[in-house]
């Protein structure tokens, strides 16, 4: 699979559903004094592949929604760009990624973890913040990597995932169906829950993003 369909943004970004930037530059007519030499900022970092030599294994992060299937109705992790549904804990791609400019191929994740007041920025578009092993031919980016297969290693929830699963019995069944699936431990983070709690109840947010059905007539795969 490629994760490629829907970005925004090209995969010198790293992740291309991540970068949330917001800037608004202003300019005003009148004259101005001449601006002193700005420090050139530094370039990004080249596109290249990852030679891994360490004893431990390549970790990165990556999110997800959370999705059921319409076969089993059983919970699956979702990829938030492409229309692909991860049926197990090792997932790969359809081909190994290359480094050229329009090679798009492979599995985006994160270099760094996300924090925690970050995961709650996102609101009600992730469901699923996750640590994966990457493997396989491995090519880094400025922010990331895209790799030819993808182990998951530790899932959590987020305040999305909260927002969608309105009862606490509920997403105890969650958490257990994904840790049987992806055989790796899931935190049902009740901290995030109480803060979905709260933005709920003071009228922050009235909608969440719904945990769908999905299914090959939408053009859905499993993977």
């Amino acid at each position: 699979m490629s994760e490629r369909r829907g970005y925004a943004y090209p995969p010198a970004a790293g992740y291309g559903a991540y970068p949330l930037v917001r800037g608004v530059i202003s300019y005003f007519s009148e004259p101005k004094p001449p601006a002193a030499a700005a420090t050139p900022a530094p370039l990004p970092r080249p596109v290249q592949l990852v030679r891994w030599d360490g004893n431990r294994e390549l970790i990165a992060w990556r999110v997800w929604r959370l999705c059921r299937w319409y076969g089993d109705r059983g919970a699956r992790l979702a990829s938030i760009t492409a229309r692909w549904a991860w049926d197990g804990p090792v997932f790969s791609a359809h081909r190994p990624p290359g480094i050229g400019p329009t090679d798009y191929a492979g599995i985006y994740a994160l270099r760094g973890r996300p924090s925690a007041r970050t995961s709650r920025s996102w609101g009600t578009a992730i469901h699923v913040l996750g640590c994966v092993a990457l493997s396989g031919r491995v090519v880094e980016h400025q922010y990331g990597y895209r790799a030819e297969r993808a182990v998951v290693r530790s899932l959590r929830l987020t305040v999305g995932a909260h927002l969608a699963l309105v009862d606490d019995a509920v997403v105890r069944g969650v958490v257990q169906e994904l840790e049987d699936r992806y055989q790796a431990p899931v935190r049902p983070a009740w901290r995030d829950r109480a803060f979905a709690k709260g933005i709920v109840s003071s009228n922050v947010l009235t909608g969440c993003f719904p945990i769908r059905l999905v299914s090959p007539r939408e053009g859905w795969q499993l993977g």
